[in-house]
């Protein structure tokens, strides 16, 4: 089972080695992609299929029809390698041996969907493979075997990929007969270290440059080749997004985002800590380019910064609400105020909020509607009196902020949580009377 590029090295192990049979490859459906969104297989389909191998492709892996076509096959053994679903519990009992994962970290480190690209980005100096016995939870099974093997600093993401795809394999084909002859025994994972690596997101790339050079050049290789490392250029009509190729850590220091120098041997950038020399990049919709060949079309003025705007913003020098300095960055999704990078925090799916208040105004609105999502009448009416009592709180709010207002003259965030108690009850009200609606 399994579906990414990771997955085709250890099918092809498996299928070369003679002790095995292959007896179905299952993978998640084809999906639109491309500007015509045309229907793509995934590319553990399109080498089973070259294998002439059956292909079976659930919606979900918990379907009763697909976790019968399983039965029917009887296997030993499931081998899962990015697959991309949780199996249910009902699949990881059906097989006489149960079903083995092999996972790239040294876990109990980085359980999750993204573990090469976290540990680079977390400047580790070693990681792995991991051969596991699955059990119903998030790659917290008993462990098989390890290989290990060092973060070297000329490693990318799509580097280290395939070489943990080809160590993955080798230990798997390893590991399966010294299992089934019981030479080898699953040992339970250690019950400290354990950490989570989230799904990569295109934000994750964009580069906040108040961090130190170190921690912004383990980014920038995590994310290559996607979602690549990028910041952008205050230029006019709108600021210019650039990604960066390549670069490296040197001992200078100055302003965060500070162009300090700019010449053939790179672009030299301040950071957090240190400073970071652009030796390659590329502008929006070009080429890639060494930084003499970019330096040659565009002139980058020393003391120019470069920026860390969010997505979908292009904001004119704006000073931060609570410094009153022009260094604002970014605007709440909430309230609107605008924000130094100090003063940013997120809500629970990411978007910039200013405050507490802010972020739970934005994460109730989010889980609402995911919820909403549903259909159900007990969601209905879960939202409804979530709302209802955020509303109650935001009322509070809305009067300490009124009375703070008297002696601050800070009026609009009285205003502002004075509407959003309206707001909200407003809401809840409604959704307790639809919730009604679909009840009779």
């Amino acid at each position: 089972m399994g579906t990414a590029e990771l997955s085709c090295t250890s099918l092809e192990a498996l299928t070369r080695d003679e002790k095995f049979r292959v007896i179905a490859v299952v993978t998640q459906p084809d999906k639109p992609k491309g500007r015509d969104l045309k229907l793509t297989p995934s590319p553990v389909k399109i080498l089973a299929e070259k294998m002439k191998l059956p292909v079976l492709q659930p919606l979900k892996a918990r379907d009763e029809k697909f976790i019968g076509e399983l039965r029917k096959l009887k296997p030993d053994l499931i081998i899962v390698v990015a697959y991309g679903q949780i199996l249910p519990q009902t699949i990881l009992d059906l097989p006489q041996f149960g079903c083995l994962n092999v996972h790239t970290s040294l876990l109990p480190k980085y359980r999750g969907a993204a573990p090469i690209q976290w540990a680079i980005a977390d400047g580790e100096t070693e990681t792995g493979v991991t051969i596991m016995k699955m059990d119903a939870s998030l790659d917290t099974g008993p462990i098989l075997s390890i290989r290990r093997t060092p973060v070297l600093p000329t490693d990318d993401s799509q580097i280290l990929h395939d070489r943990l795809a080809q160590f993955g394999a080798e230990l798997l084909v390893e590991a399966i007969p010294n299992y089934i002859a019981r030479k080898i025994s699953p040992q339970p994972q250690p019950t400290e270290g354990s950490s989570y690596a989230a799904k990569i997101k295109k934000e994750d790339g964009r580069i906040d440059w108040n961090m130190s050079a170190e921690k912004i050049w383990n980014r920038l290789r995590a994310f290559t080749p996607w979602p690549g490392a990028f910041t952008f250029l205050k230029t006019e009509p709108k600021p210019q997004m650039l990604k960066i190729l390549k670069a490296e850590v040197v001992e200078r220091s100055g302003n965060a985002g500070e162009i300090l120098s700019a010449d053939k041997t790179g672009i030299v950038v301040g950071c957090g800590q240190k400073a970071l020399r652009i030796l390659e990049l590329q502008r929006e919709g070009g080429r890639r380019m060494n930084v003499q060949e970019f330096l040659t079309g565009y002139r980058l003025e020393t003391s120019k910064r470069l920026e860390f705007f969010y997505k979908n913003q292009n904001l004119p020098p704006m000073k931060c609400f609570n410094h009153n300095q022009v260094d604002a960055i970014a605007s709440c999704v909430f309230c609107g105020i605008a924000l130094c990078p100090s003063c940013i925090t997120k809500s629970s799916t990411g978007r910039v909020v200013c405050s507490t208040t802010c972020t739970a105004g934005a994460s109730s609105i989010e889980t609402s509607l995911a919820i909403l999502g549903q259909k159900t009448v007990i969601g209905y009416k879960l939202v409804g009196f979530f709302t209802l009592a955020t509303g109650l709180v935001f009322a509070v709010l809305a009067v300490y902020d009124i009375i703070h207002a008297f002696s601050t003259g800070r009026w609009n965030l009285a205003f502002l949580t004075s509407a959003s108690t309206i707001v909200f009850i407003i809401f809840g009200v409604a959704v307790l009377r639809l919730s009604r609606k679909k009840l009779n």
